[in-house]
């Protein structure tokens, strides 16, 4: 009758001590994928960023403008339907603002995502 205790005792700490595990890892991955999620983002944001500032040094200022243009209406087309942020609410306010003063904005605005 004791053994019979002692086993159930010991599958009950080993289930626990398992879940614990898991749940454990699946946090650390979790966060892993965030982390290479983030270096992704910034990573876009940089290439962007060189992109226009090399065509700004070369004086293609129309191309930079389109380039960054484009860029802006993508993120703008992505998240009109959901956008449940502050943050992305504010972004999109700046972004209309902004495109009533920028035509190249503008005509991106207008284009359907693609």
């Amino acid at each position: 009758m004791n053994s019979r205790r002692i086993a159930i005792v010991l599958s009950i700490l080993l289930a626990a001590f398992a879940g614990y595990y898991l749940g454990l890892r699946l946090t650390l991955l979790r966060e892993a994928f965030r982390d290479v999620g983030d270096a992704q983002r910034f990573a876009a944001t940089a290439i962007v960023s060189v992109t226009a500032l090399d065509r700004l040094e070369n004086g293609d200022v129309n191309g930079a403008k389109r380039l960054l243009a484009t860029n802006v209406a993508s993120y703008y087309h992505a998240n009109i339907k959901y956008d449940p942020f502050a943050v992305q609410l504010k972004l999109r306010e700046t972004i209309e603002k902004t495109s009533e003063r920028s035509p190249v904005l503008k005509e991106m605005l207008a284009k359907p995502s693609q």
